[in-house]
């Protein structure tokens, strides 16, 4: 048997040392994928502890804010016109869990009642608001139009019907800006302490305006379209009549009846029952079922200009006065899905319409002349 030359043994030499250096390039990238995979834990558990102390302040937060609920912040007050009318922008304005770059107001006194007016951002469609109470009425750039607050004339069509339409959140924004520019306005202007002494006669008012229905969100849950039977099913967000308050609520507005080439002239609201949380009526009961199960519902017939008037009265006062509220701002509830973008089945218009009819009905069948919407 011949021996390995000397050019063989060199080769085996260099194999065994490549291999050796091999397994050692091996054993040092395995020692840093250990080290790595270490970091990665001890980052995954830094981050699931910050994770933790993130939510346990946020809940002291809501817990503060819930004790506190008149706490407001903000960056500077800009004051821009020291003279009647005084005019101020608040600047980094934060109200419980609401935050807005900026709020234009301008207080003035109307029929010897103090007013408030917001003017939107210029050039901005974005007015910090949930719901801008003006639209759809804009100015030609598009914008949102000023509004004009005057919590003294409540009882006036224009002046009640804009104060009724803003949202929980949006009318708590508003009293926010109250209290800062009574805090911030410049200790120049002329006649301050009248001008801060107004400014918390509004905030007042704000805070003590009657109870009516008013919600922060609205989205279309579900669209039911059978052949004698449609539905809009809506969800309310952090829904509130007084002292009521819902995180969610949830309603149908439903027609019954419905013909081809013809829409409904019974309408009718359906409260189904909810699936947590509280019911929608201190007296809501069963009152008929269907494929979604249990409800309480009212019925309206347009064509005769009529409702189901015992059913109503099953209702207690309150629950009688939420329901007036929430029909009166059916309108502007189906406006505001609308302007979502929301594509349904049939026109907008054939469910104002409908409601219109419905108001009507109901005003009638009461006796009332005070529902908007209602002759």
């Amino acid at each position: 048997m011949n021996s390995p030359s000397s050019s063989e043994m060199a080769n085996c030499k260099k194999v065994n040392q490549a291999r050796q250096e091999l397994s050692q390039e091996n054993e040092l990238l395995l020692l840093q994928l250990h080290q790595v995979q270490e970091e990665l834990e001890h980052y995954f558990l830094q981050n699931q502890q910050a994770n933790s102390r993130q939510k346990e302040l946020e809940g002291r937060l809501s817990a503060v804010l819930a004790r506190y609920p008149d706490h407001v912040e903000w960056n500077r007050v800009d004051t821009l016109s020291d003279v009647s009318p005084v005019r101020a922008q608040i600047v980094g304005l934060r109200a419980g869990n609401r935050e807005l770059a900026m709020m234009d107001l301008t207080l003035s006194v109307l029929d010897q009642h103090p007013a408030i007016v917001l003017t939107p951002p210029e050039h901005a469609t974005d007015t910090g608001f949930q719901y801008w109470p003006g639209a759809p009425g804009v100015s030609s750039n598009g914008a949102p139009t000023p509004l004009t607050l005057v919590p003294a004339a409540l009882n006036q069509p224009e002046a009640g019907a804009l104060l009724r339409s803003m949202t929980g959140a949006d009318l708590r924004l508003v009293r926010a800006a109250c209290t800062a520019m009574a805090e911030g306005i410049s200790s120049t202007t002329p006649d301050r302490a009248v001008w801060v002494q107004q400014l918390d006669t509004l905030r007042h008012q704000l805070a003590s305006l009657p109870p009516v229905w008013r919600y922060d969100s609205v989205k279309l849950k579900h669209q039911q379209v059978n052949p004698d039977y449609e539905h809009l099913w809506f969800e309310l967000g952090h829904a509130s009549f007084g002292e009521r308050v819902w995180p969610s609520f949830e309603f149908r507005l439903s027609a019954a009846n419905v013909r081809k080439g013809k829409f409904s002239q019974q309408p009718k609201l359906e409260f189904p029952l909810p699936a947590q949380g509280d019911k929608q009526f201190e007296n809501w009961f069963e009152e008929s079922e269907d494929d979604f199960g249990p409800k309480f519902e009212i019925r309206f017939d347009n064509k005769k200009n009529a409702m189901d008037v015992g059913v109503w009265n099953a209702l207690s006062p309150t629950d009688q006065a939420q329901a007036l509220s929430l029909i009166e701002q059916l309108p502007t509830l189906l406006h505001r899905v609308q302007i979502q973008g929301v594509s349904i089945a049939r026109p907008w218009q054939d469910w104002q319409n409908m409601v219109i009819g419905l108001q009507q009905s109901l005003a009638h069948s009461l006796q009332l002349t005070s529902l908007a919407g209602a002759s």
